[in-house]
């Protein structure tokens, strides 16, 4: 799971995008892995991807 917004001036789009891939492949990650890209977002975090991690978190939690 990598969420990066493509206005990040601290972490390149390109960097994480480069991180995601290795990381993927050392840790033989499902293809496509999940990853994100949100226009506009810069080095933190906001509402929508805040949203975008609980449904990820809770599509992988077990029913209760």
């Amino acid at each position: 799971y990598k969420r990066q917004g493509d206005a990040d001036a601290v972490v390149k789009l390109e960097w994480a995008k480069d991180a995601h891939a290795k990381l993927s492949e050392k840790l033989s990650l499902p293809s496509p892995s999940a990853f994100k890209v949100y226009r506009g977002l810069a080095h933190g975090a906001d509402m929508q991807e805040l949203r975008d991690l609980a449904a990820f978190i809770a599509d992988r939690l077990p029913s209760q």
